[in-house]
């Protein structure tokens, strides 16, 4: 690894930190800034005693810690979702040059090339399982394993040429769209909290309420 790739590493590394820091302090504003106005509330629930202390400290963790951990998850996700990408970009064609040898492995026309005609490795076929499995290019390497071996070196070379070329175009579309998801997830899960706990804040204590 030449000085070059240390400074990219490096600043991919400090991005994806930042990204845990900003959505970790997005959940604490938002979250404890409610938590905080919602003081009066907690002190009713201590002062009626029994089972509203219970919900009381419950308030307290969901708004303080809970969510905010989940923002924490998501900044975590975030960070490793533009890790992966980046350095996916960075190295484009070490990845597509590797789906390329072991696909070309795979329909048993490794050597129709000269530039994969060197065996792949294990650890080569883990990384295009991991690529395949965990990103969703199931469907699209099924098209690899589906050719038939008596099938023509053209045939075989157009199949690997085009679902290699798929897998690196959808490749950061896959993950931006995961992310997406889980952040409108999160995001969701708050407001819904916030709003259940708003709306215990108007019904109990039963004594505090029917007294004002």
């Amino acid at each position: 690894m030449n000085t070059t790739d240390i400074k990219d590493y490096s600043k991919i590394i400090g991005f994806s930190f930042f990204s845990i820091l900003k959505f970790a302090f997005i959940g604490l504003v938002i979250n404890w800034l409610y938590g905080i106005f919602k003081i009066s509330w907690y002190i009713e629930l201590f002062d009626a005693g029994g089972w509203w202390i219970a919900l009381a400290i419950l308030a307290i963790l969901v708004i303080f810690a809970g969510i905010p951990a989940l923002y924490f998850y998501m900044g975590y996700q975030s960070g490793i979702a533009n890790a992966i990408s980046k350095a996916f970009n960075k190295n484009k064609g070490h990845i597509s040059h590797l789906l390329g040898k072991v696909a070309r492995k795979t329909v048993g026309a490794e050597h129709f090339t000269t530039t994969t005609n060197m065996a792949a490795t294990t650890n080569e076929y883990r990384m295009v399982r991991f690529i395949v499995n965990r990103m969703g290019f199931k469907k699209q390497w099924r098209k690899i394993t589906s050719i038939k071996p008596e099938s023509s070196t053209a045939m075989k070379e157009q199949v690997v040429y085009e679902v290699v070329e798929d897998i690196v175009r959808q490749f950061p579309e896959k993950i931006a769209a995961g992310f997406s998801y889980k952040l409108k997830t999160v995001v969701l899960v708050n407001i819904v909290a916030l709003l259940i706990i708003e709306i215990l804040s108007h019904i109990y204590p039963p004594a505090i309420v029917a007294a004002t």
